[in-house]
């Protein structure tokens, strides 16, 4: 200890010694030299601090024997001064190494001498001149996670001093690889911190820096370095002389630091930092001491004097490697997802909460052939705009009531409509959309898919076209097998007939007539022509069914089930299909699956009907109670029906290929069941065709 550095701690003793009498005068306790004796712990060594402890206990003891000799004042001064010594011992204890060198939190450090016990190191065996970098190693390896290296002197058990490679950890779980330590290098013999006083307020900030974050460092008006902390010179593996080495080659003092392929642009951006005092920010690969660059992000800014002159620059210097790498993985791992999602034969998206899309995949931007961004405008949302240029404007209002149901519900959207491809052209999608939600249930985003159906609905419509025309073809082979069967059947009788009325002409011809012959052909005549009905009774049990198939049915459920059928029909015709069905509607006694037939056929009839019509393209099915059962309304919005008179006879029809018999077996199906089957002109427009059914209740 220097004479300047006894004259101050002489000094400061004195000071806190006045201080502890004057705080015991005035407040009559001898707990105010408690904070004299807690100053002189900070100033004396540790061999004199343990000296204290000792001679604190000794106190402590002999003041608690005289508390209880003594009496009175005497007494309770006793044991005021056996309270200051205990509590003073204790603090004492604290900044001693007795306790830093057992199990204490923290960072640690860790040597690679042989141990001398089970506990690590503490920073006090540390060499004064090496306590300060290792502190500032501690500091960082407790912030930043990452076990930091270095080669420190320590004191052994005969007081001598040992160089030793000396790893700092910090006390938590860390995950950080630190396989970059390896192969430990050390630097021989550090240069001071300071080079000379050049640039004191560059140094002055730069120590402000390093005290308050660390990896402070300090560089003079000519980029020269003028102060590097011992620690930073362990990490890099380079003293401030041998840094400047760089300029006597005319480069910039930083060069045997940067990656030789990033040194350029760096060094281009500090020399214009140095020559018009723009601040100076930069990310780069910075070598270690070990050989190897790691990601780092430094920054600086310059100090003026009086006359606005720059005297030096300060700055301080991140380690942003473990942060870079984690962002490259993401990137990586986020690149891997993007071409994961673009090997998917389907269409992706994303958006926000309130529906604003937000994400789109490769595939989907192609096939609507602009960016998300495109369609931005002040006074429409990214929603709207966008609903509006791609869905069909005959699917556009349903798309939007579905769209806006879902996200104000949060409930699954599922639809097949029409969306225009990049080359104008509409093809046929099915769109589907779910909510992802977070812990407390609320939705984050929605999450959607979308499938080209086009090929699919051709398909399907093709099929549908191909069944029309077997059920066609087969309606004429059987028709054809019908006509032949009666024309075998009726035939015979029909010849029957004819001949013995020939027969009977003749003999009533004849003179005299014959009126027994004649007699005898008529019976023949009726005898034929009753074979002939009966051929024709046989011909329609045909198509008379049993009762047997007859039940109690939910005519609600039936309907249900024919708008499902007909949904896909309805929809790519572009026609709304609704439905109304009164409440507690009664079952009825049905055959349901006549009564389906003759509803599907009547909604067939009705969405054909629509086909040559503009908007609106709405069909009703509505069923009722009425005095006599129940009634079922099939309503379109059609050109209406001009020949209700004939429109129920067999073989009339008013579709170019119909054949004209739907209507004629509808009919005779309600009236086997006990109703009727009539049609009604629609206000304002359209047809409507009404038909009843026996309930439970009849």
């Amino acid at each position: 200890m220097t004479a300047t550095s006894l004259r101050v701690t002489s000094v400061i003793i004195t000071m806190t010694l006045v201080l502890g009498v004057a705080t015991w005068w005035l407040t009559g306790s001898p707990l105010g030299f408690l904070g004299s004796i807690v100053a002189v712990m900070f100033i004396v060594r540790e061999r004199e601090l343990r000296a204290l402890i000792l001679g604190f206990s000794i106190i402590f003891c002999l003041c608690t024997v005289l508390s209880f000799v003594l009496v009175n004042e005497a007494r309770d001064v006793a044991l005021s001064l056996a309270c200051l010594f205990a509590i003073a011992g204790c603090i004492g204890l604290l900044f001693s190494d007795w306790t830093c060198n057992g199990n204490a939190t923290g960072p640690r450090l860790e040597s690679n001498a042989p141990p001398r016990s089970n506990s690590p190191p503490s920073l006090k065996s540390i060499h004064p001149s090496d306590r300060p970098a290792a502190a500032h190693a501690i500091a960082r390896a407790f912030w930043t996670g990452v076990p930091q290296l270095m080669h420190l002197r320590q004191r052994q058990s005969d007081g001598s001093y040992l160089l030793l490679e000396t790893r700092l950890k910090p006390d938590y779980e860390t995950k950080v690889a630190v396989d970059d330590l390896d192969p430990k290098i050390r630097v021989d013999g550090l240069s001071p911190e300071t080079s000379d006083a050049v640039g004191s307020e560059a140094i002055r900030a730069a120590r402000i820096i390093e005290n308050l974050f660390g990896n402070g460092w300090a560089n003079g008006a000519d980029g020269r370095c003028i102060y590097l902390p011992a620690f930073a010179q362990q990490t890099l593996g380079l003293t401030p002389e041998q840094i400047n080495s760089s300029i006597d080659d005319g480069d910039v003092s930083w060069k045997q630091l940067v990656h030789p392929d990033e040194y350029e642009d760096i060094a281009a951006k500090w020399r214009r930092s140095l020559q018009t005092g723009e601040l100076f920010s930069a990310e780069f690969h910075i070598r270690r001491a070990t050989g190897i660059y790691a990601w780092a992000r430094s920054a600086a800014r310059p100090t003026y004097d009086g006359q606005g002159h720059i005297t030096g620059w300060y700055g301080t210097s991140f380690d942003i490697d473990v942060y870079k790498k984690t962002e490259e993985a993401l990137v990586a791992r986020e690149r891997q997802l993007e071409q994961l999602v673009g090997a998917l034969p389907a269409l992706i998206y994303c958006a926000l909460p309130d529906g604003k899309p937000v994400y789109r995949s490769r595939k989907l931007r192609e096939y609507l052939g602009f960016a998300l961004e495109d369609l931005d405008q002040p006074e429409q949302s990214r929603l709207q705009s966008t609903i509006e240029t791609i869905i069909h404007p005959d699917d556009l209002a349903t798309v939007r009531e579905r769209y806006a149901h879902s996200l104000a519900t949060g409930e699954p959207y599922l639809m097949k409509h029409r969306m225009r491809r990049h080359d104008g052209i509409y093809r046929w999608v099915e769109t589907r959309a779910e909510a992802m939600r977070d812990g407390d249930d609320t939705i984050v985003q929605w999450n959607g898919i979308c499938l080209d159906i086009e090929e699919q609905v051709r398909a399907n419509e093709a099929l549908r076209l191909l069944q029309e025309e077997l059920a066609r073809a087969s309606q004429a082979a059987s028709l054809a097998e019908l006509s032949a069967s009666i024309a075998h059947e009726i035939g015979q009788p029909l010849s029957s007939i004819l001949s013995s009325s020939d027969v009977c002409d003749r003999w009533l011809s004849a003179t005299p007539p014959n009126v027994e012959r004649a007699r005898i052909a008529i019976k023949r005549v009726v005898s034929s022509a009753q074979s002939a009905t009966h051929v024709v009774s046989r011909v329609r049990a045909l198509f008379k069914h049993s009762h047997d198939a007859r039940d109690h049915v939910s005519l609600a459920k039936v309907i249900e089930e024919v708008v499902i059928i007909m949904t896909d029909d309805a929809s790519r015709r572009g026609v709304k299909l609704c439905v109304e069905i009164e409440e507690d509607l009664p079952p009825a006694y049905i055959d349901s699956v006549q009564i389906q037939q003759v509803l599907i056929n009547l909604v067939r009839n009705g969405l054909e009907a629509m086909d040559s019509v503009e908007e609106p393209r709405i069909l009703l099915v509505r069923a009722t109670t009425f005095s006599e059962g129940l009634q079922t309304e099939v309503i379109d919005s059609g050109p209406g029906v001009k020949t209700a008179a004939q429109i129920f006879e067999p073989f009339f029809s008013t579709k170019a290929r119909g054949m004209g018999m739907g209507l004629a077996i509808c009919r005779t199906i309600v009236e086997s069941h006990g109703g009727r089957l009539w049609v009604e002109e629609n206000a304002p427009q359209g047809a409507k065709f009404i038909f009843t059914v026996p309930s439970l209740l009849n």
